[in-house]
């Protein structure tokens, strides 16, 4: 609440306060005492008698000190003073905010949790079994994708059709660089269909330069329709009325295709009238070429080899993941088109096709496309920022919608679509686990029977490292061989991501929360020539950028 009193007297400004600025040292301030005052606040109530505002103990009253110090300088903070001393600007840098960000959410939540249950002691079993199963039925479900992805089999791609009608589109911005290898691979590979070129007139480099060149070289098959409306949902929009195909295959700028993703996308589509998105794989371009690389390697193996396909088969919930994917003309303009002002029109789309209409969005991760990974670890936490904040708002906006719609949706997809929404809006939910460990450490329950508690550990702690480990080492595209150091260093990078997930996602439900305007940050990428690509024809090393603006972090 004083966090929130404070962000109004600023409502003249942007929200939140942008890194390096006066109002964002002070924000540090104030969130690093707010911090401090939960956690004493939290010390003191399990030391103080009822009845007693001051604890007698030793740990007691300096808790109550914090607490009290604190509020003065919170106070003081509200006061809204001038520019701030020069040994608290650390406080202003994107790592702070974000750990500021991060950490005050995960205390308030604690703090929240401990305030009703001192209420309501009562109702301590009952919020730890239901965390218990939530988290083992989450856990889980990562065991049976695993074995879900040991049972598929590669199929035999079909032949490529001699008259494939099927339009190509390419939207880029802040991507000249990367798109001249790109457009050029493609071009080649798929010799025989047309290109719509969609660059935003918003990229400040030669994007809209690069893509009117290849108009002009390749004047019967590239189309370059720019794109005006400053988002990539109203572009695409604006470019969907040119298409003249049955089928339309969406790509970025940074993606390399070729003939057999068209191929088996087509069979799918002709096999199943119903169907209409067919969603392909995402396979990294460089997954060695540093440890950030293969860092993002193993996340993304796992969330487009493993993750994805079950979703699709068990759950049937398939979903666009914007791009990659190939459209038949008619689907868009079936619910209006993509929608402006969200950050992941891609699953916003998916929520609306299955909710107005019969269309199907399956996935098949045999149809795979190279994509480039981010080129630096902020890069990354920009990207991450950026969906995670888009389904926490796809998540608002219709998540109560799903659950209305079971009857038409039918339990499977009801039951897959809240789950695909609720995982990336989770981590609050993760996060109360200290003070509900800390609860039972002090006696609010009696202790687990030595046997469950080896038996919860022995479910729980190596899910994580088994998922990921098994799509770094069977992944049939992005091979690997396990040798001890790439076992080690796969465990690693599959509990980092645990850590990861939990931080980018409670920093950007903050965003949400305070009112950061919904933007599109610039996420440079690098693309390097890898054996994968080589096999499929593709040599190149290219650096790029994706279609995004400054980020409110």
């Amino acid at each position: 609440m004083v966090h929130e009193f404070w962000m109004r007297q600023l409502s003249d400004t942007v929200l939140p306060p942008q890194p390096g600025t006066d109002a964002r040292y002070w924000e540090g301030v104030l969130l690093v005492v707010v911090i401090v005052a939960i956690a004493g606040s939290i010390a003191a109530s399990f030391t103080a008698r009822e009845g007693i505002l001051v604890p007698a103990d030793t740990l007691g009253r300096s808790a109550a000190v914090v607490v009290g110090v604190s509020s003065v300088i919170v106070l003081a903070t509200l006061a809204a003073p001038g520019p701030p001393p020069a040994a608290v600007e650390f406080l202003s840098t994107t790592t702070a905010t974000i750990l500021q960000h991060a950490i005050v959410i995960v205390l308030a939540l604690n703090a929240l949790v401990l305030a009703v249950l001192l209420i309501e002691p009562g109702l301590f079993l009952w919020v730890l079994g239901g965390y218990l199963t939530v988290l083992c039925l989450g856990v889980g479900l990562e065991y049976l994708e695993v074995g879900h992805a040991h049972r598929r089999t590669r199929e035999s791609p079909p032949p490529m059709p001699d008259d494939a009608p099927v339009t190509v589109m390419v939207a880029a911005a802040f991507e000249g660089e990367v798109l001249p290898e790109t457009l050029r691979h493609n071009l080649e590979t798929l010799a025989d269909l047309p290109f719509v070129v969609v660059p935003a007139t918003k990229s400040t480099d030669d994007t809209v330069d690069v893509a009117r060149q290849f108009e002009a070289d390749y004047p019967d098959r590239v189309r370059v329709v720019e794109g005006t409306t400053g988002s990539k949902a109203g572009d695409l929009n604006r470019a969907w009325e040119v298409v003249e195909t049955p089928y339309v295959l969406i790509l970025d700028a940074d993606e390399f295709v070729d003939t057999e993703f068209v191929a088996r996308g087509l069979a799918r589509l002709r096999e199943r009238p119903d169907v209409g998105v067919v969603q392909g794989r995402k396979a990294a371009a460089n997954p060695d070429d540093s440890r950030l690389s293969r860092f993002v390697s193993i996340e993304r193996q796992h969330s487009t080899w493993v993750d994805h396909p079950f979703v699709d088969d068990v759950f049937d919930a398939g979903h666009f993941a914007g791009s990659a994917a190939i459209f038949r003309r008619e689907v868009p303009p079936s619910v209006d088109g993509w929608t402006e002002g969200v950050l992941t029109e891609d699953i916003e789309l998916t929520i609306r096709l299955y909710l107005r209409t019969d269309w199907e969005v399956v996935y098949d991760s045999q149809m795979v496309v190279w994509e480039s990974t981010p080129e630096t670890v902020w890069d990354l936490v920009r990207q991450r920022v950026r969906w995670s904040r888009g389904w926490a708002q796809v998540t608002r906006l219709h998540g109560a919608a799903i659950w209305r719609s079971w009857r038409d949706l039918g339990w499977r997809r009801t039951l897959g679509l809240a789950w695909v929404l609720f995982i990336p809006v989770s981590s609050p939910f993760v996060t109360i686990f200290p003070i509900l460990f800390l609860l039972w450490f002090v006696g609010f329950a009696p202790p687990l029977p030595l046997v469950l508690a080896i038996a919860l550990a022995l479910f729980l702690l190596p899910a994580r490292s088994i998922a990921y480990g098994y799509a770094a080492f069977r992944d049939p595209i992005v091979s690997r061989t396990a040798t001890p150091t790439r076992i080690v260093e796969a465990v690693v990078y599959a509990n980092l991501w645990i850590l990861f997930g939990w931080i980018v996602q409670l920093h950007s439900l903050y965003l949400q929360a305070a009112g950061a305007p919904a933007v599109w940050n610039v996420t440079s990428k690098v693309v390097t020539k890898t054996e994968s690509t080589s096999a499929s024809g593709t040599d190149y090393e290219d650096r790029g950028g994706d279609e995004r603006e400054r980020d409110p972090t």
